[in-house]
C-alpha cells in the first residue's frame, strides 16, 4: 500500500480510525446532546462575560470594545536591529511587542563568557548593559507603548531593571510605565534548552519573582508583574490539562511566596497576574482549554487567597501560536497553522495574541514572515467578523463538554502536585521533569506512528522545496560574536570601575538579607554593572556555582 493510499483509507475515510479523540488523549463523541452537560449551571460554571467565574470572557463586551494586543515577537543581533525591528512592526500597525532575548541575556551571561560565546543574538537580542536596554527603547514613547520582556530569572531581574531605569532617565515615572515582565521562577529549571545547565537556585529564583512582584505592587501598578509561561511546558509534549495544572501551581507557589512576606495583600498584585500560553492546532481542545483555565483561575484567587476584588479573579491570557506545530517541511504551510491557532486563541478569549511566523522552524523571523504574522491576526480582527459577539462558541454541547472534561483532567493533575508537595517539590524530586518527558515519548511516537499526521513530514509529503518569500533572515555570528563581546569589554574598560564594585558588593549584601533586591539591582546597572555581573553576584551570594548537567 502507498503512503497516499494509507492515510486515505485511515484519515479521509474516516471510519477506519480506531477511536477519535483530541491531541491530548480526551474521547471525541460522534454527537453531542443536552445530556452531555446536564449538570452544567449557568450561574455557577459559566456567568455572564465579565462576571465570576469568567469563563465566557473577562470583560463583559471583550473584542467589542477592544481588540487584543497584536504582540509581535521581537529580538534578533543587536539592540540596533531589534530597535529598527520594532518601528517598522509598529509602522505596519503593531500596537506592543514581546522582547525575545537570546540565550545568554535568559541566564545572566555577558557575551564574553565562556558559556555564552556560541549563542551571542542567535536566538534572539544580545543585551548585557543599561546602555543596551537604551539603544534597544531608543525612540520608543514609554509610558504609551506596551513591551513585554520574555525572560526568566537571573536575565528577567536585570532586563526589568534596566527597563525602570531607562524609564527613569527618559523622565517617566514607574507608576505610568506599561508592558510586562514574565518573571516566571520556574522556566529555567524545567524546560528550557538553557536548563541543561542551571545558572540560579531555585529558591532564590522564586525570590527575585517575588520582589518583581512586590516592587511592582508598590511602584509600578501598571506593570504585568507576573506571568506565568505555560507555553514552553506545552510545546513540550503535556496535555491541554496539563498545562493548565503546572500554570496553577506555579501561581499558587509564587502567591504563598508573597503572601508570606505580609507586605501586601492579594488584591495589591494579583490583578496584574497573567498567563503566556500555546495555541496548539486541535481547535476545539484549544478553546476549551482556555474557557476552563479561566474559571479555574477564578474559584483558585477567590477559595484558595481570598481573594475580593474581581480583577484578581480575571485570568488575563497572552498567547503564542505553536512553535512545536510548525514544520521545516513545506514552511509555506506554517501561516495556515498559525491563523487556525490565532482564531482559537480569539474565540478562547485572548487578551495579546502572537501567530508564529512561517520560517521560524529555520530561522529569526525575516521581515516578509513577520508581516504575514501580523496582517494574519489582523484580518481575523477586521474582516471575518468573528469578534462581533462574546463567546459565540458558549453553550456548544461539544465545547462545554469539552471545557469541563479539561478542567476534571486538569484538577486530578493539580491534585497530584499538590501531594507532592507543590511545584517546588514537584520539580526537586524529578516528578515534573519525568512528566514532561513522558509527554515528549508520547507525542513523538505519535508522530514517528502515524497516529498524528503532521501535514509535510509523515504525510503528503514533496519532493520540492518551497521557496521562501523574502528568504531566510541571516546573521553572520561571527561577527555579532566580535561586536558584542568587543562592546562588553569596552564598556567595562570605560565605567568608573570603583563605583561598579561598590554598587555589586551592596546587591551581594542585600542576598542575604530579606530586603527586596529589585532597586538594588536597579542601581547596579545605573553603576554600569553588566547583567552578566549581576548574575554573577547573585550567584556567588548564594553560595552557587554554574554546573553543567
Amino acid at each position: 500500500m502507498t503512503e497516499a493510499e494509507h492515510i486515505y483509507d485511515k484519515f479521509v475515510k474516516g471510519e477506519r480510525l480506531e477511536k477519535f479523540e483530541t491531541h491530548s488523549g480526551l474521547p471525541i463523541k460522534q454527537l453531542y446532546r443536552p445530556d452531555d452537560i446536564r449538570e452544567l449551571d449557568y450561574a455557577r460554571d459559566l456567568g455572564n462575560p465579565g462576571d465570576f467565574p469568567f469563563t465566557r470572557g473577562i470583560f463583559s463586551d471583550m473584542y467589542r470594545g477592544r481588540f487584543w494586543t497584536e504582540r509581535p515577537l521581537t529580538g534578533l543581533g543587536t539592540p540596533r536591529m531589534s530597535n529598527e525591528r520594532i518601528k517598522f512592526l509598529f509602522r505596519q500597525g503593531a500596537a506592543g511587542w514581546n522582547l525575545a532575548p537570546d540565550a545568554p541575556l535568559h541566564v545572566g551571561l555577558d557575551p564574553d563568557h565562556p558559556l555564552a560565546q556560541h549563542e551571542i543574538g542567535l536566538n534572539g537580542v544580545s543585551m548585557c548593559c543599561l546602555e543596551d536596554m537604551e539603544v534597544y527603547l531608543e525612540g520608543l514613547p514609554l509610558g504609551k507603548v506596551s513591551p513585554n520582556i520574555v525572560i526568566t530569572q537571573p536575565g528577567s531581574a536585570s532586563a526589568f531593571a534596566a527597563y525602570i531605569a531607562t524609564a527613569q532617565k527618559q523622565g517617566v515615572p514607574s507608576e505610568k510605565l506599561l508592558g510586562g515582565i514574565q518573571n516566571d521562577p520556574f522556566n529555567q529549571h524545567g524546560c528550557r534548552l538553557e536548563a541543561q545547565t542551571t545558572f540560579l537556585p531555585l529558591e532564590l529564583s522564586v525570590r527575585l519573582c517575588a520582589d518583581t512582584i512586590e516592587w511592582c505592587a508598590i511602584n509600578a501598578p501598571k506593570i504585568n508583574c507576573f506571568c506565568v509561561n505555560c507555553y514552553n511546558m506545552r510545546e513540550e509534549g503535556i496535555s491541554a490539562a496539563e498545562e493548565i495544572a503546572f500554570g496553577l501551581s506555579s501561581t499558587m507557589a509564587v502567591t504563598r511566596e508573597v503572601l508570606s512576606r505580609g507586605r501586601v495583600g492579594i488584591d495589591d498584585f494579583a490583578p496584574r497576574f497573567s498567563y503566556f500560553c500555546s495555541s496548539d492546532i486541535d481547535f476545539f481542545e484549544e478553546i476549551a482549554k482556555f474557557r476552563a483555565f479561566r474559571r479555574m483561575y477564578a474559584r483558585m484567587m477567590r477559595d484558595e487567597f481570598g481573594a475580593q476584588d474581581p480583577r484578581s479573579c480575571r485570568f488575563r491570557l497572552a498567547v503564542e501560536t505553536s512553535g512545536s506545530s510548525l514544520t521545516t517541511q513545506q514552511p509555506l504551510n506554517n501561516i495556515v497553522r498559525a491563523a487556525i491557532e490565532g482564531l482559537a486563541a480569539i474565540l478562547g478569549g485572548c487578551q495579546s495574541l502572537y501567530p508564529a511566523c512561517f520560517d521560524e522552524g529555520l530561522a529569526i523571523p525575516s521581515e516578509v514572515s513577520s508581516i504575514i504574522a501580523l496582517r494574519t491576526q489582523q484580518i481575523l480582527g477586521y474582516e471575518t467578523n468573528v469578534v462581533s459577539t462574546v463567546d459565540p462558541l458558549g453553550g456548544s454541547y461539544f465545547i462545554e463538554h469539552l471545557t469541563n472534561r479539561i478542567e476534571e483532567e486538569a484538577h486530578d493533575v493539580l491534585q497530584e502536585i499538590e501531594r507532592e508537595g507543590g511545584t517546588i517539590e514537584a520539580m526537586k524530586n524529578g516528578w515534573r521533569d519525568r512528566r514532561m518527558d513522558e509527554a515528549k515519548i508520547r507525542f513523538q511516537n505519535g508522530i514517528q506512528q502515524g497516529d498524528r499526521i503532521v501535514v509535510g513530514v509523515n504525510a503528503f509529503k514533496s519532493e520540492d522545496g518551497m521557496e521562501l518569500p523574502g528568504g531566510i533572515f541571516e546573521l553572520d555570528p561571527v561577527e555579532l560574536k566580535k561586536e558584542r563581546i568587543a562592546f562588553v569589554k569596552e564598556w567595562r574598560e570605560r565605567r568608573d570601575n570603583q563605583k561598579t564594585r561598590a554598587s555589586l558588593e551592596s546587591l551581594g549584601e542585600k542576598v542575604a538579607s530579606g530586603d527586596n533586591l529589585i532597586q538594588f539591582i536597579v542601581e547596579a546597572l545605573k553603576s554600569d554593572a553588566t547583567f552578566g555581573e549581576i548574575g554573577d553576584t547573585l550567584r556567588e551570594s548564594a553560595g552557587f556555582v554554574i554546573r553543567a548537567k
